[in-house]
């Protein structure tokens, strides 16, 4: 986000009550600059009157413009001068601190609607329970009085009397927790501790163990940096339990990793975020990179606030605005390694930094201290300081041995460097012994890892025994010469070590077409929803296939699919007789959907025979759109040798947000044999 929405946002977000002064550290002079204007910012709908009543109390003839709502939140036009206010009422009237997501364009805000959503989304991995003497032999090594001693200096001892985002005793909080990891990661040069450009004095600090066998699969545990006390005295915020708290647990988590040289098969990120408590400032710009960059995490856990006991359970598991499926391991592991009392519990929209990466579609978990509405009555006050959690950190020393479990059973791992295995490798298409005939393009897939490189799928290479090497990667579209090819799959690992596997195809001299549209003229196809003959349609720019017709769907006029509901339809091909095992099917498509990680925008092809209907080929909206004519690649139909069948195209938006895309194109349907 911009410096000056940031620097303004400072300014007017206030804590959550009054608090005592305490003997802190001398403060550092804040900073002045003021800003104001409309922005948009995401907040429960059950609030929505909470900041109607903050904004009349500037303006009381002011509207508030409702942009849009979706599953309990809503999009708000919002001054930012009016930030202040809100916040104080979300306080007293919903029992939150903060409880709104401030954002820049609306496009972001519009984004966030889909929260809610996230909750029950499939888990990225499957969670299992299963490196016990990893995590066994890690517990013992963690120490309360090492997770006390760093919210002391913290919360003051470290001479800040401050950890507010854009003052210089925060700039000095990040460069003395840079410090503290830098010095744990020190036998360890391939663990990387960096700070975040954030734009203000305060940045945020990321520590990054790689991954030994899936690296690309990365795993995140953070709390926030920054804190906060009333704008009457806001350079006094010693912020002991939030979150220094939160930050210490996970510090010493990090040191018992490094100490015992832990070395975990997928990448492991600690993060210390920026300015949480004005808006999740921080998170959202490292979630923001994360996301742009198709980094791929698989598991966010949150640590904020773990020093105070004020409810009748130890750990309270945040079930809003988090991932349903992860919280269950979650629950799991502190029942299996914790030996912990623990609960659910609420906190409300945009209540920590893990509601930046659950609106981004990662799967997030928060572990609290308390009931949401029992926690630590000071935070947010000069009186955030340690002797109200009784001067020990006996409660946070509970999430520290979570968050060892947490890293231990999500990135798996071990003690010590791990033995160098030999990769697996399986040729997945085609089957082995299918025929094609002569011309086509024949796709070749495969897969290859191991367990310390993780995936080799990119270093598979191809050859066949007739035409030579075929090229690289996990598939490869070839056409071959006629004659009995065998085609060899080879992956050589980091350390060396070679595996093959292999299959025979056949490849006949000549090609016989059993049917062919181009959609040149009228056309037999039966269509539902938007699907519909075009001919030189603009929307699918640089042009068609051949020549100028194509089945589309979409609105010509408008060249997407958006209509204000959820879209889908069919088209369906005439009876196609005479289906062999070296049949294939081709066809040529454009397509422009939207880009997410979730499951959105479905294209497939069906295949019908009979009264069964099989899908043969299917994109959805996280894989990449390409904006030109692609070839589908040579598709099976050995699975219908015998029978007729029929081709069905179908799209499906599945919801109705997002669909201002151009749609799919569809031209020259061939099938072979």
């Amino acid at each position: 986000m911009r410096l000056s929405l940031a620097v303004f946002m400072a300014l007017t977000i206030t804590g959550c009550s009054p608090g005592s002064p305490t003997g802190s550290p001398d403060p550092q002079p804040e900073p002045t600059p003021t800003e104001t204007g409309m922005r948009f910012i995401t907040i429960d709908v059950d609030a929505v009157e909470t900041a109607r009543a903050a904004l009349a109390q500037r303006d009381p003839a002011a509207q508030l413009d409702v942009i849009a709502t979706n599953n309990g939140v809503a999009v708000i036009k919002y001054d930012a001068r009016d930030f202040r206010a809100l916040s104080e009422l979300m306080h007293e009237e919903h029992s939150r601190c903060g409880g709104f997501v401030a954002h820049e364009t609306l496009d972001e805000a519009l984004g966030a609607l889909r929260a809610k959503d996230q909750e029950s989304l499939a888990p990225l991995v499957a969670y299992t329970i299963d490196n016990a003497a990893t995590v066994q032999s890690l517990l013992p090594q963690l120490s309360a009085e090492n997770i006390l001693t760093s919210i002391q200096q913290l919360s003051g001892d470290a001479g800040f009397a401050s950890r507010f985002y854009t003052s210089l005793d925060g700039a000095a909080a990040t460069t003395w927790i840079r410090s503290l990891w830098q010095g744990y990661a020190a036998s360890r040069p391939e663990v990387t501790v960096e700070l975040f450009e954030t734009g203000w004095a305060q940045k945020s600090v990321i520590a990054t163990i790689p991954g030994t066998g899936l690296a690309n699969e990365v795993v995140v545990i953070g709390g926030h940096l920054d804190s906060i006390s009333p704008s009457t005295n806001s350079t006094v915020a010693p912020g002991a339990d939030d979150d220094a708290s939160g930050i210490a647990t996970i510090s010493e988590v990090f040191r018992v990793l490094m100490a015992h040289d832990y070395r975990p098969q997928r990448t492991v990120k600690f993060m210390a975020y920026s300015a949480e408590e004005v808006g999740l400032l921080g998170s959202k710009q490292i979630v923001t990179q994360h996301k742009n960059a198709a980094i791929n995490v698989i598991g966010v856990v949150q640590f904020d606030m773990t020093n105070y006991k004020g409810s009748d359970k130890d750990i309270w598991l945040m079930q809003d605005f988090t991932n349903a499926a992860q919280n269950t391991f979650v629950g799991n592991l502190i029942d299996t390694y914790v030996g912990a009392t623990w609960g659910t519990d609420a906190c409300g929209y945009g209540c920590s930094d893990h509601a930046s990466w659950h609106n981004a579609g990662y799967p997030t978990s928060m572990p609290f201290e308390a009931r949401i509405t029992q926690y630590n009555p000071t935070i947010h006050t000069t009186g955030d300081v340690l002797s109200v959690s009784g001067t020990t950190a006996t409660q946070a020393f509970k999430f520290a041995k979570l968050g060892v479990a947490y890293i231990a059973e999500l990135a798996k791992g071990q003690i010590g460097p791990p033995v160098n295995t030999a990769p697996t490798t399986a040729i997945t298409g085609p089957a082995n012994g299918a025929s094609f005939p002569l011309g086509t393009t024949i796709l070749l897939t495969g897969t290859a890892a191991d367990g310390q490189d993780g995936s080799l799928n990119a270093a598979i290479q191809w050859s066949s025994n007739i035409d030579g090497s075929l090229g690289a990667g996990a598939s490869r579209l070839v056409t071959l010469s006629p004659g009995l090819h065998t085609i060899t799959a080879s992956v050589t690992d980091t350390g060396g070590l070679t595996t093959t596997a292999s299959i025979s195809i056949t490849v006949a001299s000549t090609a016989t077409e059993l049917f062919r549209e181009t959609f040149e003229g009228t056309t037999t196809w039966p269509k539902t929803g938007l699907w519909h003959l075009a001919n030189n349609s603009a929307c699918a720019s640089p042009g068609f296939s051949s020549p100028t017709h194509a089945m589309y769907f979409g609105i010509d006029a408008k060249c997407t699919y958006q209509n204000g509901g959820t879209v889908t339809g069919t088209i369906t091909s005439p009876v196609i007789p005479g289906v062999v095992s070296s049949a294939v099917l081709n066809f040529k498509y454009f397509r422009q959907v939207e880009s997410t990680n979730n499951q959105f925008d479905v294209t497939s092809v069906e295949i019908v025979s009979g009264a069964t209907t099989s899908t043969v080929w299917s994109l959805n909206s996280s894989n990449p759109s390409v904006l030109a004519w692609t070839d589908s690649g040579a598709i099976s139909l050995a699975a219908f040798a015998g029978k007729s069948i029929q081709v069905r195209f179908r799209f499906d938006s599945k919801d109705s947000s997002s669909n201002a895309f151009k749609g799919w194109l569809i031209d020259d349907v061939v099938v072979t044999r």
